[in-house]
């Protein structure tokens, strides 16, 4: 093997290194983002657990109470879904990423023994990773879309609060 073959065979096995490289941000962003959801849900449950403790002390739960603990058991469920849907972007993400390795190493084996089925297994298993890596785009964009919506949800519950009926229309009650 002369230098302009070795050469040429790092710079193959390279290739994938770049895809790599943009997946590491993308999961450095992921962590940071399924942190926060974890952060809120214990901070969630936390809210509720008190929340439960003062009623269980005062049986008779101010209407505050129990709004803001139907609001914290509106939200539970979304975070967890939230959190699910991070959690499986990562692991698409980390698999694509130990698939695009297994890649370099498989693109060298082509290169040295020439062989066609190992050229065409290198290009299978970059696909792969690939394919690993745009799993995790997609349910990183179900996860904004979710978080979008909860978001919006949860706004619209907080502003009702404080409405009742009067005749058949909802007025607001101004402090």
């Amino acid at each position: 093997m002369d230098i302009a073959m070795v050469t040429r065979t790092i710079q193959l096995i390279l290739a994938p290194v770049l895809i790599i490289s943009a997946c590491a941000i993308t999961v450095g962003g992921l962590l940071g983002h399924y942190a926060a959801i974890s952060g809120r849900l214990r901070e969630l449950t936390r809210e509720r657990l008190e929340q439960l403790r003062e009623d269980s002390a005062h049986p008779y739960t101010p209407g505050y109470t129990r709004e803001h603990l139907g609001e914290i058991d509106a939200q539970l469920p979304d975070l967890l879904r939230r959190l699910r849907l991070v959690h499986d972007a990562l692991l698409c993400a980390y698999s694509g990423v130990a698939v695009l390795v297994m890649d370099m190493f498989v693109i060298a084996l082509a290169v040295v023994t020439g062989s066609r089925g190992a050229a065409t297994l290198a290009l299978g298993s970059f696909l792969l990773g690939t394919t690993g890596l745009f799993l995790c785009a997609l349910l990183a964009i179900a996860e904004v879309r979710t978080s979008h919506v909860a978001v919006g949800d949860a706004a619209r519950r907080v502003a009702a609060i404080g409405t009742f009926e009067v005749t058949g229309e909802r007025e607001e009650v101004h402090p």
